[in-house]
């Protein structure tokens, strides 16, 4: 994934606050950023056209992506959790 390359070369996952955005633009102050990292940034938008949830708090070793599905409402059953970090799910509200 797009993410890993950025961390490979930056050390670290685009947290919250930077989002999808930092696989395009490189983020401010941001030593290391060799991409973009990804060429069809045109909204990072599900099959629905929803903008994907995408959490990584400061220094996480993991991150979490999510589509909210086809109501494109968070925390619901339409939810499709299985785009984070391998071995992680992306339900988890607290991040």
């Amino acid at each position: 994934m797009a993410q890993d390359t950025f961390k490979v070369d930056v050390g670290r996952y685009p947290t919250t606050q930077e989002g999808l955005a930092a696989l395009v633009t490189a983020p401010q102050s941001v030593a290391g950023w060799k991409g973009p990292y990804v060429k069809w940034a045109a909204g990072f938008r599900d099959t629905w056209g929803h903008p994907y949830v995408y959490r990584c708090t400061p220094g996480a070793s993991t991150f979490h992506l999510l589509s909210v599905g086809p109501n494109g409402k968070e925390g619901t059953a339409a939810d499709i959790t299985d785009l984070s970090t391998p071995g992680e799910t992306s339900n988890d509200q607290s991040r």
